[in-house]
C-alpha cells in the first residue's frame, strides 16, 4: 500500500515514521529544500520537546477530541520514542523536556535518519498544489510532478514562519475538497499594543504577572520575564496570552501589567514612603532607580505626569498613583505580530470533521490529519511538538 505524507515537517516525519513501522510503503511531499525545518527554531534552538505537565488547560480546545489523542501517545512515550532513536532528554526546572544535547538539530538528525532506516522516501522541492481522490485513489499534483497514493496524510502545518515553508496554500486544498476551515490567525505570537508609551522601555525585561482583560473582563493571567520592544511586548508570558486574542476584535483586549505581583499594595506603599525619604532632594527621574529597572521606571513616572518634580513634592495621591501603575498598568491591544513571528496558527481544519479515535477525515475517506493544519494549538513549553507528535502517531497506527 502506498501512503503519501503531504508535508515534512515534524508532524510529517513522525507520521512516516508510525506507519512505516507498520511496512507501508511511504513517501514525503516537502515543499522546501529539506525536511523538518521549523523543528530547528523550537526552543530558541535547544528543541523543546514536550513537558511534564500536558494537562487540557494548556490548549486553546479543552475538550475530549484533544485528550483522546494526547491519550494514545502521551509525554511519556513521546520520551520513550525519543530514547529508542538515541535523543536522550532531560526535565526542567519549569517542567519543559529538552534533549541533553540542547540542540534542535540533533534531533532532526536522528529523526531522518530513523526515516533512512524505514526506507521512507522524502522527496523535497515538492510543493503540493492539487489533491483529488479518484475512485479508490489520491491524485496529488506538485509543481513538478503527478503522484499516486492509496492513502495520505495530510500534515502541511498552518501559516506562521511562511520563509520556512508554511504559507497556508493547504487550507484552500482542504476548503476544495470540501472540508471547513476555521480562518487562521497568528498564536503563540510576540503582542502589538496601542500608543506610544511602552517604546520608552524598549529592550527591557522584567519578571511581572500581565493579565489580558475583554471588556474588563480578565481573561487569563501569565507571570514569567516580559520584554518590552517597540512594537509592544513579548516573552513567553505574552506569546501565550497572545493565544487568547483570536477572535479578530484585537482592539476590545486590554493588557494590565503588575511589576510586583509578589508584593502587597501595602508593602508596596511602605517602600515607596520609604523611597521618598531616602530620595528627598533627587530628581523624580531617580526615584525607581535601584529598584526596578531604569526605563521601566522612566515609564511609569511618564505615564503618571511626574517628570520635572523633586521627590520629595510627591504628595500622598500621587503616591496612590504610583503605587496603581506599579500593580496594575494597563495598555490597550493593537493586535498579534502577525505569522512571519507567530510560532504557531490558531484555526485551521474544523475538529468536527476528523474522526478523534484515528485522526481521519469523516469528509473523505483515508484522508488523514495531524499537527498544526488541524484547529488545536497549545502554549509554549513543548505542547505544540506533544500535540504534532501525538497527533501524528494516532494517524500512522490506524492509517
Amino acid at each position: 500500500m502506498k501512503i503519501g505524507i503531504i508535508g515534512g515537517g515534524v508532524c510529517g516525519i513522525a507520521a512516516a515514521i508510525s506507519a512505516a513501522s507498520r511496512g507501508y510503503t511511504m513517501t514525503i511531499l516537502e515543499r522546501s529544500d529539506r525536511i523538518g525545518k521549523k523543528l530547528l527554531i523550537t526552543g530558541n534552538g535547544m528543541c523543546n520537546l514536550t513537558n511534564k505537565d500536558i494537562g487540557l488547560h494548556h490548549y486553546n480546545q479543552n475538550n475530549e477530541f484533544i485528550n483522546s489523542i494526547l491519550s494514545k501517545f502521551d509525554n511519556k512515550k513521546l520520551v520513550n520514542f525519543m530514547n529508542s532513536i538515541g535523543v536522550e532528554t532531560y526535565t526542567d526546572e519549569s517542567g519543559r523536556i529538552f534533549p541533553e544535547s540542547k540542540q534542535a538539530s540533533s534531533v532532526l538528525d536522528l529523526l531522518r535518519l530513523k526515516l533512512d532506516q524505514l526506507n521512507v522516501n522524502v522527496k523535497c522541492t515538492e510543493k503540493v498544489i492539487s489533491i483529488k481522490q479518484v475512485k479508490d485513489k489520491f491524485i496529488v499534483l506538485s509543481e513538478k510532478k503527478r503522484f499516486i497514493f492509496d492513502k495520505i496524510i495530510v500534515a502541511a502545518g498552518g501559516k506562521s514562519h511562511p520563509h520556512l515553508g508554511t504559507d497556508g496554500n493547504m487550507y484552500k486544498i482542504m476548503e476544495q475538497l470540501g472540508h471547513t476551515i476555521k480562518p487562521p490567525r497568528p498564536a503563540l505570537s510576540p503582542i502589538k499594543l496601542e500608543g506610544g508609551l511602552f517604546k520608552t522601555a524598549a529592550g527591557s525585561r522584567i519578571d511581572a504577572k500581565i493579565t489580558l482583560t475583554k471588556n474588563n473582563k480578565a481573561i487569563i493571567d501569565k507571570k514569567g520575564e516580559i520584554i518590552f520592544t517597540n512594537y509592544g511586548i513579548s516573552g513567553i508570558p505574552a506569546i501565550d496570552i497572545s493565544n487568547y486574542i483570536s477572535d479578530f476584535q484585537s482592539s476590545a483586549y486590554n493588557l494590565t501589567i503588575d511589576f510586583f505581583s509578589s508584593l502587597s499594595h501595602k508593602r508596596t506603599m511602605f517602600i515607596i514612603k520609604k523611597r521618598i525619604e531616602i530620595l528627598a532632594d533627587a530628581d523624580i527621574e531617580y526615584f525607581f532607580t535601584g529598584w526596578i529597572n531604569k526605563r521601566i521606571g522612566i515609564m511609569i513616572t511618564k505615564s503618571l505626569d511626574l517628570k520635572n518634580r523633586r521627590i520629595k513634592t510627591l504628595s500622598e495621591a500621587d503616591m496612590e498613583k504610583i503605587n496603581n501603575a506599579i500593580h496594575n498598568m494597563q495598555f490597550k491591544v493593537k493586535d498579534v505580530l502577525g505569522f512571519k513571528s507567530a510560532f504557531v496558527t490558531s484555526g485551521g481544519i474544523n475538529l468536527k470533521e476528523i474522526d478523534k479515535n484515528t485522526m481521519e477525515s469523516k469528509v473523505i475517506k483515508n484522508m488523514y490529519f495531524c499537527g498544526e493544519i488541524v484547529d488545536i494549538n497549545g502554549e509554549c513549553g513543548g505542547y505544540n511538538i506533544q500535540w504534532a507528535f501525538s497527533s501524528a502517531y494516532v494517524a500512522g497506527k490506524n492509517i
